[in-house]
């Protein structure tokens, strides 16, 4: 019998049968042969098939994890998304709370009108303005026309028809709160239209000016009245400058020829009279002009002045007065010509004033007057010189305190009936509103 083809079944039949007793048993050999040949080959077959299965588990696997990492990052994201939606509608949430509280603090109500689907919003603000609780009763076009007159709603929807788009129309509206009580809005809109140009939607503000209707009313009636007032007053002051002034004026030219004729025993009356009466009449045009300036009716007629020569000619009339308090007046040397765009007479009103002042509060010493011309500009552009007029003295000077005071009107850096000097403190600051109306400047250093 030839030997088995299955290498583990020879192996066995060497081992275990001697050569002779291997021919009886041929057949069997050759089934059991058969059979372990087909074992081994179900076996490499299963392995095969054991080892296909694995890859395929091993790449199905693989395929889940890629599919379970692809949910879980979608997962993430969602996640992440639905967390920056929150987010955004917390922040969406407080915007619309501090946006209602903005309203009820300036007053300010928000509306909308869906003009297609006949809808009404009012913000909470709108609710309190037309005197209701937030949310109390549903807004509705015809809640609102039921709190003004028909008349006044007609007004409104013809100028929300006749605006055009982006157009932003206003209009004042009385209406009756839901309480009774009347009120005065003040409302802003804008119609949208579609691309036919039909109406939309409407929306818009709305506030309460009641209050700020009945100030803005006391403010014209005020002014009414100071309007009436200030005509009364010019009307006084042209009644006291005939009734004073001329009467005045006769008072002192009698008095200055009785000073020709009294006796020397009487003199002095006659010139106590005489200053009496001069510097009333000062007093009284001081008043007058300051009044002229206050209401803008005083005017100047510009022109070309030579400013050296009005200051010499002030000189000339200031310098008796000097002369009686024993003080030297000294023009300090200059240009012989200072010409100037200045109204003649302010500008002597100004030189006597300033000049003036500084005698009668010098005791001893001298008072000095400077005229310089300065060139001004500096950017190469040409331009006119500026003319400077300085007068200094040896007085005590003005207490530091004083001086942001010393060109109002009626202050004085001594007052009351223990003051040192004579004088209604209007010289000046009427001579600040000279300088000022001719475009110079009055500065004290």
């Amino acid at each position: 019998m030839p030997p088995p083809r299955h290498k583990l079944l020879a192996r066995q039949v060497r081992r275990l049968l001697p050569p002779e007793a291997a021919g009886p048993l041929g057949p069997f050999l050759d089934a059991v042969d058969a059979a372990s040949r087909q074992a081994d080959d179900d076996h490499a077959l299963l392995e095969r098939s054991l080892e296909l299965t694995s890859r395929e588990l091993l790449e199905q696997n693989e395929r889940l994890r890629a599919e379970l990492r692809e949910r879980t990052r979608v997962q993430e994201q969602l996640q992440h998304e639905l967390a920056q939606r929150q987010a955004a509608e917390e922040s969406l949430r407080r915007n619309v709370v501090r946006l209602d509280e903005a309203q009820r603090v300036a007053g300010l109500g928000y509306w909308e009108i869906d003009v297609r689907g006949g809808t009404v919003f009012w913000s909470d603000q709108t609710f309190r303005i037309y005197g209701f609780e937030p949310g109390q009763v549903t807004p509705s076009v015809e809640l609102f026309a039921r709190m003004v007159a028909p008349e006044t709603f007609a007004r409104i929807t013809e100028a929300a028809r006749a605006a055009r788009p982006g157009e932003v129309y206003r209009t004042t509206v009385p209406i009756t709160r839901a309480d009774g009580q009347p009120r005065t809005l003040r409302v802003s809109g804008e119609m949208v239209r579609d691309e036919n140009g039909r109406a939309v939607q409407i929306y818009g503000v709305c506030v309460d000016v009641t209050e700020a209707e009945e100030h803005e009313a006391e403010l014209v009636r005020a002014k009414e009245r100071a309007e009436e007032m200030l005509r009364l007053k010019s009307a006084f002051l042209d009644n006291m400058s005939h009734e004073i002034r001329t009467p005045l004026t006769g008072v002192i030219g009698y008095a200055e020829l009785l000073a020709d004729e009294v006796p020397d025993d009487y003199h002095d009356l006659v010139e106590a009279i005489i200053r009496g009466g001069r510097r009333l009449m000062n007093t009284l045009n001081a008043v007058l002009d300051l009044a002229q300036l206050e209401s803008g009716t005083f005017r100047l007629t510009p022109a070309p002045v030579d400013v050296r020569a009005e200051v010499s000619e002030a000189l000339v009339i200031l310098r008796p007065l000097a002369s009686q308090k024993g003080l030297d007046l000294v023009p300090v040397e200059g240009p012989s010509q200072a010409w100037a765009l200045a109204d003649r007479g302010a500008l002597f009103r100004v030189l006597t004033s300033l000049i003036g002042n500084a005698i009668k509060f010098t005791e001893r010493g001298h008072v000095e007057v400077a005229v310089d011309v300065e060139p001004r500009g500096g950017d190469g552009a040409p331009s006119r010189p500026a003319v400077r007029v300085r007068v200094s003295d040896t007085g005590p000077g003005i207490p530091p305190d004083f001086l942001p005071h010393l060109f109002e009107e009626f202050r004085q850096a001594s007052d009351g009936h223990g003051r040192s000097h004579e004088g209604n403190g209007l010289g000046l600051a009427i001579a600040h509103r000279l300088v000022t109306l001719m475009g110079g400047t009055v500065a004290v250093g």
